[in-house]
């Protein structure tokens, strides 16, 4: 009597910040055929809030004596699931790399202090010394976040 209806579901994200976006989101995604599911406000990896919007529509199974097969939206949770990592990947190897120079100007900055010449100003050293140290202890946090499972 009932014919099992089965549904697929995408999720899509835009800032909350420009509404124009959303209006493009949903109305790209009426005309594919998509309903709006539910939307929720919520807060980004990168800081900021976001919409996240699922859609859904009734899955059509295609026909058994069709050869061609629509594939333009085809990705597996494994191919999803490294593609967002390797964006993650290149903002870890990015963090990493500013560590590590100013850990190099922070050694440098000590080799300088350490000599024995006493024309340098070691206020002013020890200041930027200081300075870069915070932003190691900053660019450490971001980079955990980044790696965060969550």
């Amino acid at each position: 009597m009932f014919k099992d209806a089965m549904h697929e579901y995408s999720v899509k994200s835009c800032p909350t910040t420009e509404p124009e976006e959303l209006e493009e989101l949903l109305n790209s995604m009426a005309v594919e055929g998509w309903e709006l599911f539910t939307i929720h406000e919520a807060e980004s990896r990168k800081g900021g809030m976001q919409y996240n919007c699922i859609f859904f529509r009734e899955y059509e199974e295609p026909d058994e004596d069709s050869e061609i097969v629509a594939v333009s939206d085809f990705k597996s949770k494994m191919e999803k699931m490294m593609n967002s990592s390797d964006d993650r990947y290149e903002e870890c190897k990015e963090i990493q790399r500013s560590i590590n120079d100013k850990q190099q100007r922070i050694a440098k900055i000590k080799n300088m202090l350490d000599s024995t010449s006493g024309s340098i100003n070691r206020e002013k050293l020890n200041q930027e010394m200081a300075s870069l140290i915070k932003e190691i202890q900053t660019l450490k946090n971001e980079l955990f976040d980044v790696i965060s499972p969550d």
